[in-house]
């Protein structure tokens, strides 16, 4: 027994014991500090416009403003861990090409100092799909005018390709084209000094079953294609060469009749449109992959066939066959909401529909009234009608509408008459058309897009 007496005597004993028993337990001696790590940051050389964003590890995107010269990953890195930083966005207003030295290895002890240098682009080729003539139109571009010139016709393939839409490369030195009929897409090195395309090897990837669009994510390293027939997306990634090769999965259902897609400016979702009336929402994960989100799909008007999400990131705007325009605000989670009112009414017939880079104008193209509706975008996003609110476009039928990387310029292809219709955007908006109006290109033209380039 022991006594009362030596309770006090014992206590800090047993204390002293237990502290030194937890002490053992652990290995003995004081725990290790953490390994060190290390910033990624550099500098920033040139830049002019707005968007350009970074991405450390395929990571969140670090956006940067024209007033900074210099920037910082918040994430560090630990001692002989590979780093890989990339463009995640290009600028746009003024349009730019950032390229980075010293962008990726491994650290060696040491924080790690890469360059971001920035040049303005100008339009220098115009690309114009010719459906039943399994060919496209590449024209140079006169950048002080904006007017096309030297036109040379480029094979997509065998015959019955159909060639139906024209994705290009955020550098520019890529150009990819879906053809509809070979479910195939054909991809090409863009040749400026030649005004033409040159064929990669090979040639021509599959797709799923009638692809009606494509789309190449803003840091170049991921392409969808919408297929209507199988009702799918096709995934795939690109390659340092700008060719094309199929994810794991290649292929993933989507809504009926998909017939097209955009992604936003982050790069973070993609956003597809069902002929059934839906928009469909999807998550882009680290590897490229998309998912649906928690809310997959939002209702849009009368059979949806054009998609469009203005470079700012804010809004989206869905051309509906039943002659109405859908617009929605981004929200932070990357979910779309209808504006209020969700709807704007436009041409007959409408086919395609493009923003301005300063996200100030829209123009859709419709073909049943063959006209160019013009639109101011307001400080909500939504569309209101310019004066005068149409243009009507010489001869054929408008098919698509398309806009070049500084906003300058805007280019309509026509069925029917087999011509581009060329605007130069005058300082409110309204399209202006150029000398010569229109110029030749193939048979039935279903869309175009401009290349912009130093």
């Amino acid at each position: 027994m022991i006594s009362a007496q030596r309770v006090p005597l014992l206590i800090p004993l047993l204390l002293a014991g237990f502290l030194c028993a937890c002490k053992g337990g652990g290995g003995g001696g004081v725990a290790s500090p953490p390994p060190p790590t290390f910033s990624i940051g550099g500098t920033v050389m040139g830049l002019a416009g707005s968007g350009l964003a970074l991405k450390l590890n395929n990571g969140a995107s670090l956006s940067i403003a024209a007033s900074n010269s210099t920037f910082a990953f918040p994430t560090t890195v630990l001692n002989a861990t590979s780093y890989d930083v990339i463009v995640a966005s290009q600028p746009h207003s003024p349009s730019q090409l950032c390229t980075i030295t010293n962008g990726s290895g491994a650290v060696a002890g040491a924080n790690v100092s890469i360059a971001v240098a920035c040049v303005n682009t100008f339009v220098r080729l115009a690309l114009v799909a010719n459906y039943p003539a399994n060919t496209i139109s590449v024209y140079a571009v006169d950048p002080r005018t904006g007017s096309l010139g030297t036109r040379v016709d480029v094979a997509t393939g065998m015959m019955s390709q159909a060639p139906q839409t024209i994705a290009i490369h955020p550098n520019g030195r890529h150009a990819y084209v879906v053809n509809s009929f070979g479910n195939t897409v054909s991809e090409y090195t863009v040749d400026v000094q030649t005004a033409s395309l040159m064929p990669m090897n090979p040639l021509t990837v599959i797709t799923g079953t009638e692809p009606d669009s494509i789309i190449v994510d803003p840091s170049g390293r991921y392409a969808y294609v919408v297929n209507g027939g199988d009702s799918t997306i096709s995934q795939f990634n690109i390659k340092a060469d700008g060719s094309l090769t199929p994810m794991n999965p290649s292929q993933i259902p989507t809504g009926t009749n998909p017939s097209a897609v955009a992604v936003d400016p982050t790069g973070r979702f993609a956003y597809v449109v069902s002929v059934s009336g839906f928009v469909l929402q999807y998550a882009i994960g680290a590897s490229g992959a998309l998912t649906l989100t928690t809310q997959p799909a939002v209702s849009t008007g009368t059979s949806p066939i054009s998609v469009v999400m203005t470079r700012n990131g804010k809004y989206v705007y869905v051309a509906n066959s039943g002659d109405t325009i859908s617009q929605y605000k981004i929200e932070a989670n990357g979910a779309i909401a209808p504006m209020i009112p969700p709807m704007q009414i436009t041409g007959t017939s409408p086919l395609s529909i493009a923003v301005d880079p300063s996200t100030r104008y829209a123009y859709v193209a419709s073909a049943g009234e063959g006209s160019i509706s013009q639109y101011n975008i307001d400080t909500s996003g939504a569309l209101a009608p310019m004066t005068p609110p149409k243009v009507f476009p010489p001869n054929g039928i408008p098919t698509a509408v398309t806009i070049d990387a500084n906003g300058l310029y805007a280019y309509v292809t026509l069925d029917i008459s087999n011509n581009v219709a060329q605007y130069a955007i005058s300082s409110t908006g309204t399209l202006v058309p150029m000398t010569p109006p229109t110029v030749s290109t193939g048979a039935s033209p279903t869309s175009m897009t401009t290349v912009a380039l130093p």
